[in-house]
């Protein structure tokens, strides 16, 4: 693949497997709601230790909510309402300076949970737990764990963990298959969440992505996560579909690095580049030279850049814009890749991305579809600038 940002996020999701996996407008945890969640943890050698109860965003990368209880009596129970029908979260036990713990799916209803410590691998095992949401965690894990090890066969004992492109192709399109067998399962459902987030750059996935949901019960797509899905893929599809050479440019707006306001809209009759990157991104990192060299033979003549930071760390983002010396438009929404809004109106999936606007407003280079180098990037400006060699 091209560039870093989404790489690196497929290959930390990999890694964790798939017990896990932005909430946005779907998450669970805001507020209360129909689904009651009462889970009893039994264990007759923990009385007097403090457990806790980590809740998962949908992704499984954030934990969004915490909550402890004491074992009394054997037993420690955990119980609230919550707005889906299943969700991840991790239990805990800190003791004697180590930390175990035990991911897994929390169904709602009534659920009484035997709990064992597993002191060599400093982990808690949960028996007579058996659900058809951790069924189908274990069935994703088991098809993901034969992948690595076929890829680590055919290196030859290297401990690589990085699955070619058809393996991993593979590898996913088994998943969604093996998802399409549980229309019904709402954990199905945000599997089918994650696995949308970890494969990115292709129209096709996402209708794939939308083909599947399409398959499952009207009562599951018509949830708040089934909505999310279908609303995220489309929107993807759309945003692919547009911004193509050619096409008006979408008005945003945005704060830059000093706080104010920023449209696009003021630079209607100019002729400026949008650039997404992020100051994590290697490859942003090597082609900032280049743009900005660029940037001093054209300034000159009019040329603006709208640089954005697709990342959340502000101190680390207005520390790069002082270290480089740019000089140009900085921009954020102050948020991370995954949630970010303007990057995927402008179906933005990998950085660095560079889209270059003429005086009219149209996009007349879109480097995400023809150029992830910028090896073209001279010659567009040059025909933008009736430039001749």
């Amino acid at each position: 693949m091209k560039r870093s940002s989404y790489l690196i996020l497929m290959l930390v999701l990999i890694s964790t497997l798939i017990p896990v996996l932005a909430v946005c407008q779907s998450s669970p945890y805001n507020g209360d709601g129909q689904y009651v969640y009462d889970i009893q943890f039994i264990n007759s050698s923990l009385s007097g230790k403090k457990l806790y109860l980590n809740s998962f965003d949908n992704l499984g990368l954030r934990v969004v909510r915490r909550d402890s209880a004491i074992v009394k009596n054997g037993a420690v129970q955990f119980k609230r309402k919550l707005n889906q029908p299943a969700m991840i979260v991790s239990l805990v036990l800190k003791d004697a300076g180590r930390s175990m713990a035990n991911k897994f799916v929390l169904d709602s209803g009534k659920q009484k949970v035997n709990l064992e410590l597993i002191p060599e691998s400093a982990s808690l095992k949960l028996s007579n737990h058996s659900t058809i949401s951790n069924q189908i965690l274990r069935g994703i894990d088991s098809i993901m764990h034969a992948k690595f090890e076929a890829t680590k066969a055919l290196n030859r004992g290297n401990r690589s963990r990085v699955l070619s492109e058809e393996a991993n192709r593979k590898m996913y399109q088994e998943t969604i298959s093996y998802l399409s067998r549980y229309k019904n399962n709402f954990s199905a459902l945000l599997s089918l969440y994650k696995v949308s987030h970890v494969v990115d750059g292709t129209m096709k996935w996402s209708q794939t992505i939308l083909d599947t949901l399409a398959g499952f019960s009207e009562e599951l797509r018509h949830s708040l996560l089934g909505k999310q899905i279908q609303e995220e893929r489309t929107l993807y599809i759309n945003a692919r579909k547009s911004n193509r050479v050619g096409d008006k440019v979408l008005i945003f707006n945005v704060k830059d690095d000093k706080g104010k306001v920023f449209t696009n809209s003021s630079l209607h009759g100019q002729n400026y580049l949008i650039v997404f990157c992020a100051t994590w991104c290697g490859p942003c990192q090597e082609q900032l030279p280049k743009l900005k060299k660029l940037y001093s033979v054209y300034k000159g003549k009019g040329l603006k850049v709208v640089y954005f930071n697709d990342d959340d760390d502000i101190g680390r983002w207005q520390k790069h814009i002082s270290s480089k010396k740019l000089d140009w438009i900085n921009v954020s929404e102050r948020l991370k890749p995954r949630n970010s809004k303007i990057s995927k109106l402008f179906g933005v999936d990998a950085i660095p991305s560079v889209f270059m606007i003429n005086k009219a407003g149209e996009i007349v280079y879109n480097s995400d579809k023809t150029d992830p180098g910028l090896g073209d990037i001279e010659k567009e400006l040059k025909k933008l600038y009736t430039i001749i060699d």
